[in-house]
């Protein structure tokens, strides 16, 4: 699924520019905001090194996948 919603993020970001071409860029829609925060954490969980330091902000941010559902079911 992480693969899934990088793949999407990128297609996005092409397609609408990330921050800077007005409202209808990527990082000015709330979902993707959240999208992109479950993003990043995730890829950077994905490091050796990171997954073995115990950091409760990772464990808090990675229960935030429980709303990928949540989001797919929001575009039906």
């Amino acid at each position: 699924m992480t693969i899934l919603f990088i793949v999407e993020c990128v297609a996005k970001v092409t397609v609408e520019g990330f921050a800077f071409n007005g409202d209808s860029s990527y990082i000015k829609s709330n979902w993707n905001k959240i999208d992109f925060l479950i993003i990043l954490v995730t890829s950077v969980t994905w490091i050796p090194y990171l997954n073995e330091i115990d950091s409760s902000i990772f464990k808090l941010i990675r229960m935030l996948r429980i709303l990928r559902p949540l989001r797919m079911i929001q575009r039906f």
